[in-house]
């Protein structure tokens, strides 16, 4: 039975993307992206506090956006490590970064 269901699903995405093709023309063959939704910061302080994030943590962000886990975990002395495909994030990103480490050299 599952098999089956799963054969018609399959036919199903199948024929609803032939009929979108159809109509609006190919789509260009692209990654599966998630929509860019930000983590408020009292949030993100809120996570690292529940994790009790160290300095002798790793923090690793997939799919990071504009960074700010990454920084918050920084900030808490931990290794921070993010990963992220969208260009104009890693852009936002390292703007952000540069922001933070002249304010920490300024201090």
């Amino acid at each position: 039975q599952r098999s089956d269901l799963r054969r018609r699903v399959q036919a199903f995405i199948k024929e609803s993307r032939k009929k979108i093709e159809e109509t609006e023309g190919p789509k260009p063959k692209t990654m599966f992206r998630s929509p860019f939704v930000p983590t408020c910061h009292a949030a993100v302080e809120k996570f690292l506090e529940l994790a009790q994030v160290t300095r002798d943590d790793v923090v690793c962000d997939i799919g990071c956006g504009d960074g700010r886990v990454v920084l918050a975990a920084a900030k808490t002395g931990a290794r921070a490590i993010g990963f992220e495909i969208d260009e104009k994030l890693y852009r936002r990103f390292c703007v952000t970064l540069e922001k933070e480490v002249k304010e920490i050299k300024d201090r």
